[in-house]
C-alpha cells in the first residue's frame, strides 16, 4: 500500500517544501486505508484545508429488496461541481438517486497537526487511459513528513532517543489506522462496512469500499419469527470460536451459504442487512448479472473478496434463460440471459470450487424465482441453508403495524388493519410488506386509525395500478400518491 512517491515540488511549492519531506502514496486500491485517510482528514481534529475545504462526498443510500445502494461517482460529483452547479442540486435531480452526506477529505492539500508536528496530506485525482472510450480517474492520498533536516536523511535526536523522519511517517500512519479502527468499532454497533465489486474500468476491476451503513434491528424486518431465529442461530454458530478448527479437522471448506428465495418486496434484501448488523460483519454486494462480469472476472472477485463478510449475490434468476429440457425440471440445456456473459459452470466453480476464494465466508444468494434455477445450483454443500420469505399472514401484518404503532392504545388498531388487508381478497403480490410500508409513510404523522381507515382504499388503488400496467407485483408497481 505504502510507496515513496515522486512528484514536482513545484506544485506544492506555495504551501510546503517537499523537497524536505518524506511521503508515502495510498492508492484507491487500498480501500481501508485510502478511506480510513480521507475520513481522519475530513473529522480528526487539528486540520487544516489550504487549497480546497473539506468537501462533501455524496454516497447513495437508495436500498431496495433488489439490490445493493448503487454508488454515487466522485470524479462525476466533482466535475459537476467545478461547472458551478451546487451539490444540492446534484442530489436533487430526478435522475439521480437519493444522497447520504458525510464529510470526507477533498481534493487538494490538507494540513494536519500530529503530535506536535506539521504533516502534510495531498488528495490528488489522475486521469489513466483504458484503451477504451471512457478514461479511469484514480485517487490517491500523499502523506508528506517534513525532514529535520534536508541532508541527514532526516535523523534527529529527542530525548536521548533516535527517531527518523521515516518512523514517524510510519507511526502516523499507524496513528490513523488505530484511529479508524476505533471508529469503525464504535460504529459497529449501529452501522456495517459495504463492499461492492466495480467492473466500470476494463482491466482495474476491484471491490470498492461504500463507507458504513446505518444498518437494522432483526425485528424490524417482517418475516416468521421462526425463520429468523434460525437464519441467525445458524449464522452465530458458524462463527462460534473453534468452529473453524473443526471444519478444518473434517476436512469441510469452512462456509457457509444461505439461499433466500420469494417475491419482491418480502424482506431478502432487509434481513442481509439486518444480519450483518447483528454479527457486525461487512456486507460485499456483487452484481453478477452486470454486463461487464465474466467468468474470469466472477473467480477474481470471490477471491479478492473482503475476509470474514457477508457475499451477496441478488436475483439469480436473472442470469441464465429458463431450462430447455429435463422433463420439467429446473435442469438441461441453459444459456446466459442477452448482456449476462457468465455462464452456469462459472458460478458454479466460484461458489465451491478451486475458485471459491478465502474461508470462513458466509455467502447469500437469493431469487425471486426459484423454479427457474438449475438444481446444481442449489445442492446440498453448496447450498447449506434455504428459506423461504413469503407475504405477510396475519401474524406478520401485526408485527408490521405494531412496528409503526407500538403503543399499547393502538392495539386493536393492529387487529383490524390485519382483517381489512385480509378481508379485501387482495392479491398476495398486492399486499407485500414494501407496499404496505409506503401506506405507513404517507400517514406517518396521522393516528393509527386513519391507517386503518385508509388500507382497502390505498390496496384497491395499487391494485388497479397494476391491472393497468400488467404488472404482476413487482418492484415497477406505481403506488397511489
Amino acid at each position: 500500500c505504502l510507496s515513496i512517491h515522486p512528484i514536482d515540488p513545484a506544485v506544492l511549492a506555495p504551501y510546503f517544501d517537499a523537497t524536505t519531506a518524506m511521503s508515502a502514496q495510498v492508492e484507491q486500491h487500498a480501500t481501508d486505508l485510502f478511506y480510513g485517510l480521507l475520513t481522519y482528514v475530513g473529522d480528526a481534529p487539528g486540520v487544516e484545508s489550504v487549497v480546497l475545504p473539506r468537501r462533501l462526498w455524496k454516497e447513495a443510500v437508495c436500498e431496495g429488496d433488489g439490490g445493493a445502494p448503487q454508488p454515487s461517482v466522485d470524479n462525476r460529483a466533482e466535475r459537476t461541481e467545478a461547472a458551478g452547479e451546487p451539490p444540492a442540486a446534484f442530489a436533487r435531480r430526478a435522475d439521480r438517486p437519493a444522497y447520504a452526506v458525510r464529510y470526507h477529505a477533498g481534493t487538494g492539500v490538507h494540513r494536519v497537526e500530529w503530535d506536535g508536528r506539521t504533516v502534510w496530506v495531498v488528495v490528488a485525482v489522475a486521469q489513466r487511459p483504458t484503451g477504451y472510450s471512457m478514461p479511469e480517474y484514480l485517487r490517491s492520498v500523499i502523506v508528506y513528513m517534513p525532514k529535520f533536516t534536508a541532508t541527514d536523511g532526516g535523523v534527529c535526536d529527542s530525548g536521548g532517543v533516535k527517531t527518523t523522519t521515516r518512523t514517524l511517517l510510519t507511526a502516523f500512519i499507524r496513528n490513523v489506522v488505530e484511529w479508524n479502527a476505533l471508529r469503525v468499532d464504535q460504529l459497529s454497533h449501529t452501522h456495517y462496512k459495504m463492499y461492492r465489486y466495480s467492473t466500470e474500468c476494463r482491466g482495474n476491476n476491484r471491490w470498492v469500499e461504500e463507507g458504513l451503513h446505518p444498518s437494522r434491528s432483526l425485528e424490524s424486518v417482517i418475516m416468521p419469527p421462526k425463520i429468523r431465529e434460525d437464519l441467525v442461530k445458524d449464522a452465530q454458530a458458524f462463527l462460534e470460536p473453534g468452529a473453524r478448527e473443526w471444519y478444518t479437522a473434517k476436512g469441510v471448506p469452512y462456509r457457509r451459504c444461505y439461499f433466500l428465495h420469494g417475491p419482491p418486496g418480502t424482506g431478502k434484501s432487509s434481513f442481509v442487512r439486518a444480519l450483518a448488523g447483528k454479527l457486525r460483519l461487512p456486507v460485499a454486494f456483487l452484481q453478477a448479472a452486470s454486463t461487464g462480469m465474466s467468468d474470469s472476472l466472477l473467480a477474481d472477485a470471490f477471491r479478492d473478496v473482503p475476509r470474514n463478510g457477508v457475499l451477496v449475490l441478488e436475483d439469480l434468476d436473472c442470469l441464465f434463460t429458463p431450462a430447455t429440457g429435463g422433463g420439467g425440471q429446473a435442469d438441461g440445456a441453459r444459456h446466459a440471459r442477452l448482456g449476462v456473459n457468465l455462464t452456469l459452470a462459472g458460478l458454479l466453480n466460484a461458489l465451491d470450487g478451486l475458485a471459491s476464494g478465502p474461508s470462513g465466508r458466509i455467502t447469500v444468494l437469493t431469487s425471486n424465482h426459484p423454479k427457474l434455477l438449475d438444481s446444481a445450483l442449489l445442492r446440498p454443500g453448496r447450498v447449506d441453508v434455504t428459506a423461504a420469505f413469503q407475504h405477510p399472514e396475519r401474524q406478520e401484518l401485526v408485527a408490521l403495524f405494531r412496528s409503526f404503532y407500538p403503543a399499547v392504545a393502538d392495539e386493536k388498531d393492529a387487529e383490524g388493519f390485519a382483517d381489512a388487508v385480509l378481508g379485501g381478497n387482495f392479491a398476495k403480490a398486492t399486499r407485500s410488506v414494501a407496499t404496505l410500508q409506503q401506506l405507513f409513510i404517507k400517514h406517518r404523522t396521522q393516528l393509527a386509525k386513519t391507517v386503518v381507515e385508509d388500507v382497502v382504499l390505498f390496496l384497491e388503488k395499487v391494485e388497479k395500478g397494476a391491472s393497468a400496467t400488467g404488472s404482476d407485483g413487482g418492484r415497477t408497481r406505481a403506488l397511489p400518491i
